[in-house]
Order: C-alpha cells, then structure tokens, then sequence
C-alpha cells in the first residue's frame, strides 16, 4: 500500500481556514478564542471554555463539532449524574438472554461535557481516563474510543452556586483555557441580528471530514520545534517555578502541552516550524489554568511578567534545516509573497512563511544580501546598440535594463570612454 502524502502547511492552513471561517457564521468576532479552540483540536488535546453563563461556551463547541463532521454527543453534567450515564454500562437483553453494552456519549468523536464543574467529584473522574489515555475502563474490559477523540469542557466561574471545583489532575488533562468575555456593542447588534428569524447553528454543516482532521493532528505532530524553542519553553517553566506568588507551577505535560500548541498554531499561519512567537502567544491559555496562586495574586498577570522577562533565542537559532548544503537558490512556490530571487543561506535556519520554503536573506538584517557593485552606463566600453535592441555588457549586470530605460538616441552608437 503505498504510503500518503505528507500534509502540506498550505494545505493545513486552508483546512482551517474552513473551519474558522464556518464557526464565524453562528460566532460574531471572538476571533483567538475561537481560534484556540481549533488548535486544540489539531493539536490532539481538549479544550476548557470557562466564562459566566450566556456568553456562547456551548455555541462554540457546537458549531465546532458540526465543521468538522463526525459523532457529537452532549453530557449535561448535574450533581446526580453517575459516571455509567458518560461510559456506558450492560444491560441485560431478555430476549438474548445475555448482557449487551451500551455505549455512552463518550464514545463520540467530539463530546461537549457542559457545566462540567456541576457535576460531583467521582463523576468529573470518569473523564479522566478517557481524555489521557483515549480510552476506557468498563467492568474490568478496556475499550478503544474513536479517533479523532476531542472533549471540549465547558465550566462556571466557581463562585457559582451548585459547582464543584474540578482537581488539579483534571485541568491538567486540557491542552488550553479560554475565556470568551462578553461582546463589544457592535459584536452584540450582529448577534440579535442574526437570531431575528432563528437560530443560525441550524443552518451549519461540515467543512472538512474526520479523515481530514487527522490528517491535520498528524501534520502536527511534523512541525519542527528547533532545540532552541525548546530551551525557550523549559526556561519559560524554570522561571514559572522561581515565583514566590506560585504555589503549585507548571509541571512537564504543560511544557508538553505548550510545545505542541505551538506546532498547531504554526499550521494556521501556514508553516510548518514554530517560532518563539507562538509560545509567547499560547503560554497563558496554555499554563494559566495549571498554576495554583498564593494569595490575591492572578496566573494571568504573574504570566506576562515572566514572559516579559525570559529572553528570546537568537534568531538564527529558531530553526534547525534538514539539509547540509552551505547555500541554495530561493525557490518560489505557488502563493509565496516574497519578491527576492536572490540566494540565501542555510545558515539563517528560517523557512519561508508564505511558501514554506527558504527566506531570502534580504528579509533579515543577520544575513543580508550582498550588495551588487554599482554599474556606470556611461563609462561602459563594452555597451553597444544594434539591430534595434540592446545588448548586455559583458563586464557587468544591468546594461540591458539601463539601456532599455533610456532613449533610443542614447544608444545610437558606442560613446567614448576611458580603457578600463
């Protein structure tokens, strides 16, 4: 069986883009957040939405599993749900006379555990297995779940009446937190407008197909994290660790965790290496939710100060080549924006972000380009005009472009000018 095609960066980037651009039709702006929900589907993980009620937690998650096709089951978490409603149990079938399984909703593609906080501790557990090991444990027989598998969790604020504050290893099972926070004035009037005559989630179907997404979830885990990023994310969670406002930090999945968001968001941006960028940019709703705080102090701030503070690696580090080759010319692919055709090096270890092939070396002030010597028409002996065009000069670049935006009465004839 022949082997299939490895997943283009181009190609991930407009997967995505579909499905983005389809959740936007039921969710007005929310951009990042919705955006967020993506990558963690991408990257593999599972997803909380936590904000106060009303604010499209369950609108999202929705319109999310509907994009991408597949099975999608809902658990309405309350006190009294026991942990069989989400796996399932036996039931015995008179007529057969034996025990038959009957699946529950987590054996869906992509299951929405709504207000899961409102559920009991002993029930919150159940998940546990099934979100870190992708499978689960039924009376003593392990079962496989489906693949893709993706949890998206939704929770109230804690402070609510009637909700149980999910464990330290249970929040540690999501790959990234978002909060989504209410609407601007504009964002609200597009809302009402768009439920005047219904509900628009109705009208939503899906964009991509389940082997597309793991596709995607298998370009992931392709996407290059130089040992430079790397050492960024470790000394990001070594500085984590040295606050005093921190009482329980970061542990090794949520570096894990970040890495592998990181790869994922590459993939919107259409590369298929990480930059520093994007840890910076995954770092809170990453490992925000993972940090007990001492105090009145909040991870979100305690957060920026550290990334504030950890320097970045030098930029010829961020990417690591899988070539050996000292130089090479920049070949332009399909949709590649980049106007130089110059050469560049592999010594600049950078990958073209439009393209995904080289950056010319124009682009960056470490290797810049090497500046072509200045060539004088006028002192030119070797410049000539014949058979109504002109020809270039054998001594330097350029005399035909020059020649060609000067008049024709320029290049009547040879001028004189000094032996070279």
């Amino acid at each position: 069986m022949a082997s299939q095609p490895e997943l283009q960066p181009r190609r991930a980037a407009e997967l995505l883009g579909r499905i983005e651009e389809n959740v936007h039709h039921v969710i007005v702006g929310k951009n990042r957040v919705v955006r967020l929900a993506a990558a963690g589907l991408v990257a593999g993980g599972h997803v909380l939405l936590q904000d106060l009620p009303g604010t499209g937690k369950t609108m999202l998650a929705r319109a999310l599993a509907t994009s991408v096709g597949g099975s999608f089951r809902r658990i309405q978490c309350t006190p009294d749900l026991l942990p069989s409603d989400i796996t399932g149990s036996s039931i015995f079938n008179q007529k057969e006379l034996s025990f038959e399984f009957v699946p529950g909703p987590i054996f869906a593609n992509i299951v929405l555990a709504d207000e899961v906080n409102r559920a009991t501790p002993r029930t919150q557990s159940a998940l546990l297995e099934a979100m870190g090991e992708g499978q689960v444990t039924i009376e003593g027989v392990t079962r496989t779940l489906g693949r893709p598998f993706f949890v998206i969790a939704t929770q109230n604020p804690g402070e609510f009446h009637g909700t149980y504050p999910l464990p330290e290893s249970q929040l540690d099972r999501f790959i990234l937190a978002a909060e989504i926070g209410p609407p601007s004035d504009a964002e609200a009037m597009e809302v009402l407008a768009r439920r005047e005559h219904g509900d628009p989630i109705g009208d939503l179907g899906a964009v991509v197909s389940l082997a597309d997404v793991v596709e995607l979830q298998e370009g992931c885990l392709r996407v290059v994290a130089a040992p430079a990023i790397r050492t960024y994310i470790v000394s990001l969670l070594d500085a984590i660790r040295s606050r005093p406002e921190v009482s329980l930090p970061a542990s090794m999945r949520s570096g894990v965790y970040l890495q592998r968001a990181s790869q994922a968001w590459a993939l919107f941006e259409g590369r298929d290496f990480v930059l520093p960028d994007d840890v910076k940019l995954l770092a809170v709703p990453v490992l925000a939710h993972r940090l007990g705080m001492r105090g009145r102090a909040k991870a979100g701030d305690v957060l920026a100060d550290v990334i504030a503070s950890v320097p970045l690696p030098p930029l010829r580090h961020w990417y690591w080549p899988p070539r050996s080759s000292t130089t090479a010319a920049h070949r332009r692919s399909p949709g590649c924006s980049c106007s130089r055709t110059g050469s560049w090096r592999w010594s600049s270890q950078l990958f073209c972000m439009h393209s995904g092939i080289a950056i010319c070396a124009a682009r960056f002030t470490f290797a810049p380009p090497r500046p072509a010597k200045a060539h004088r028409w006028n002192s030119c002996p070797k410049r000539f005009w014949a058979a109504g065009r002109s020809f270039p000069c054998s001594r330097a670049t350029g005399c035909r472009s020059r020649f060609a935006s000067r008049p024709a009465a320029v290049h009547a004839g040879p001028r004189a000018s000094p032996a070279p």
